[in-house]
This record gives C-alpha cells, sequence and structure tokens, in this order.
C-alpha cells in the first residue's frame, strides 16, 4: 500500500508537514523504497518509481548554503569522504570516466530522493539519476528504457553530476568561510619617542659601554709588573750624562743588575752540579765493589 498526498484545494494539510499526520509514514516507505530500488524494485518502471516518489526536482534560484545547517554538514562529511569528492570533481572536469564515480552517484541519489539535496533538476536528468543510482542499471539499460543515445545519457548525466558537485562545493566554501576566525584589526599607534632620539640614546649607549672598556684597559695597577723599582736615580744620572736631553731616535742605556742575579745563581746551580756528580761517582764506586 503507498500513501501519498492529495494536491486538492479540498484538503488542508495540519501542521508545517505538507504530508499532515501521516508525514513520518511517507517518509519511512520513501527511505525503504530507495533501499530496495536496488535489488528487489530494480525492474520497476522508472516512471513509476518517479510518479510515487513525486519528487521535487524544481527550487528557487537562492544561496543553497541558506538553509544548511551544522547538521547537515556534519552528515555529508559521514557519506561522502574527501576523496570520493575528488573523484567527483575530476569527473566534473572531465579527468576521468563515468564507471569510476558509480559509487558516489549511488550515494548521491540516495540523498537527492530523500529530499537532502535541494538542486533543480529536469525530469529526464532525475530519471537518469534514478535508473543509474538507485536501480544500478548499466547505460545500455538505460538507453533502451529510456529510448535515448548513449551520448545524450553521458551528457545529461554529466550535467546532474556538475551541479550536484557544485551545490556539495559551495556547502564546503560556506563552511570554511565561517569556522575561519577574521584577522584582528591591529591598531597602529606612535611610538613616545621619534627616531632620532632612538639613534642618539643607541649612540650614547655605546660611547659609555667603550669608555668602560678602555678605562678598565688603562687601570694603572696592571701597568705596576713593568715598573723600575728604586732605578729612578741611575735614570736621573743617565739623563744628566746627556745633557738632560733626549735625541730624537736617542736610546738612555741604565745599567741592569741582571748580571749580579745571574752571579747570585750560579753557585747554586754550581753546588747543586758538583753534589749531582759526587752522587754520581758513588754510585759508580759502589757497583765496582760489588762486582
Amino acid at each position: 500500500m503507498v500513501l501519498k498526498a492529495l494536491k486538492n484545494d479540498d484538503v488542508e494539510a495540519a501542521g508545517s508537514d505538507a504530508c499532515g499526520f501521516y508525514g513520518p509514514y511517507y517518509r519511512e516507505y520513501k527511505r525503504r523504497l530507495v533501499e530496495l530500488l536496488g535489488s528487489t524494485y530494480r525492474k520497476m518502471n522508472y516512471k513509476l518509481a518517479m510518479s510515487v516518489f513525486d519528487p521535487k526536482i524544481n527550487f528557487v534560484e537562492q544561496d543553497p548554503t541558506a538553509s544548511a545547517s551544522s547538521e547537515f554538514l556534519n552528515f555529508m562529511k559521514f557519506v561522502l569522504e574527501p576523496h570520493e569528492m575528488k573523484r567527483l570533481e575530476a569527473y566534473s572536469n572531465s579527468l576521468i570516466d563515468y564507471p569510476l564515480i558509480r559509487d558516489v552517484a549511488q550515494k548521491l541519489a540516495r540523498m537527492y530522493f530523500l529530499e537532502h539535496l535541494p538542486v533543480s533538476l529536469s525530469y529526464a536528468q532525475a530519471s537518469l539519476l534514478l535508473c543509474y543510482g538507485l536501480q544500478h542499471k548499466d547505460i545500455p539499460e538505460i538507453e533502451g528504457e529510456m529510448n535515448l543515445e548513449r551520448q545524450q545519457i553521458l551528457s545529461l548525466f554529466m550535467k546532474v553530476m556538475k551541479r550536484l558537485c557544485k551545490y556539495l562545493n559551495n556547502l564546503t566554501s560556506k563552511e570554511i568561510d565561517s569556522t575561519v576566525s577574521q584577522l584582528k584589526v591591529i591598531k597602529t599607534e606612535p611610538h613616545s619617542i621619534s627616531v632620532d632620539e632612538d639613534l642618539r640614546d643607541a649612540a650614547k649607549k655605546v660611547q659609555d659601554e667603550m669608555k668602560a672598556k678602555s678605562d678598565g684597559l688603562l687601570n694603572p695597577e696592571l701597568f705596576q709588573q713593568f715598573a723600575i723599582v728604586d732605578r729612578e736615580a741611575d735614570f736621573e744620572n743617565a739623563l744628566q750624562n746627556g745633557g738632560g736631553k733626549i735625541v730624537p731616535g736617542g736610546v738612555i742605556s741604565v745599567k741592569s743588575n741582571k748580571f749580579k742575579l745571574e752571579k747570585h745563581s750560579e753557585p747554586e746551580t754550581e753546588k747543586s752540579g758538583k753534589k749531582r756528580n759526587k752522587n754520581h761517582s758513588g754510585l759508580k764506586s759502589s757497583k765496582k765493589m760489588r762486582s
């Protein structure tokens, strides 16, 4: 038994559902028929199936994403995988042949006849989608049933897939636009100091660092190791002997006490050397006595 809404002026539908109180029963019947058309009712004439479904094939030209909810978008992601959408786009761009999107066409046909895809199609296009997507018929079978040439059928099928692909792409792009956060407007304000003042401050900082470093290098304590201790009198005598003036390029000589230090160190080295020789000779004599 088929329940179908009566379309006349004497019958008024209750509530927002055009089918009235038996709307849920009719929707369940359509879902079951969609699933059975590929098996039990595969040989059903497409005209009879179209009359039972009575699909809405004309929609007002508007933004197709206006009525799409987030739940429907999530449902679409569950039904169609990203790689399936890629194959659908490839077929729409004539990059692959129609057998490669047969599984995608079957999914789209189910959604279309369950009124989930508000895409306007002609009666011939909707009939072709029913035969190919729901009844799983091949192109030669559709040729004989619809009395169309193969090229006409493929042309109709291409138009159907292009329209469905365009609708789904619009849904995806709309979702992306809604999820991408808007860029924050950065308010630019002038700095508290000018560029010239900033450069002067930086230059002064560098100069102060260089001065502190040079002052540390000229520390008098570092030069104490090079000072001539207790030799001021010898230096004064050398200047007086030279007439009190230093000729440019001239040399002033001051007697060094290095020789005295060497003399003091020589006896110690001689004593230590003699001691070593003595020890060495003693070792030799002891070796001879043992032998």
